[in-house]
């Protein structure tokens, strides 16, 4: 298995005021990611874990897994984010799990019903 971490190097900066800082797994062999969100997903943070999804989405992966067990916030722009991830993951038949989500985030997903979709 060949499996590696960008956490001593963060494919994204943590945003000026420190509210993210995304961490990447990769597992290759089996065409798996994970990509590891803390803090913040929303209008102020999304610039910064765009180009992690980027680098997600293309290195084509069979099956993603967004964790957002650090996020303590999301708002429209994260969910925006999220939605063109899966999109995107669909165009190639990839698929996206969403796991961990607790507290605010998890009651925005349940509110835009986007819990089913995902199977939260």
């Amino acid at each position: 298995m060949n499996t590696y971490q960008l956490a001593s190097e963060p494919l994204v900066p943590a945003h000026q005021h420190g509210i993210s800082t995304p961490v990447i797994r990769f597992d290759r062999e089996p065409g798996d990611c994970e990509l590891c969100i803390e803090g913040a997903f929303d209008a102020q943070t999304v610039g910064d874990i765009n180009p992690a999804i980027e680098a997600v989405v293309a290195d084509h992966p069979h099956h993603v897994t967004l964790d957002l067990g650090g996020v303590s916030l999301m708002d429209s722009s994260g969910v925006g984010a999220l939605l063109g991830l899966w999109k995107r993951m669909k165009a190639y038949d990839g698929s996206l799990v969403i796991a961990h989500a607790h507290d605010q985030p998890l009651m925005m997903l349940k509110l835009l019903k986007l819990d089913r979709a995902f199977g939260i």
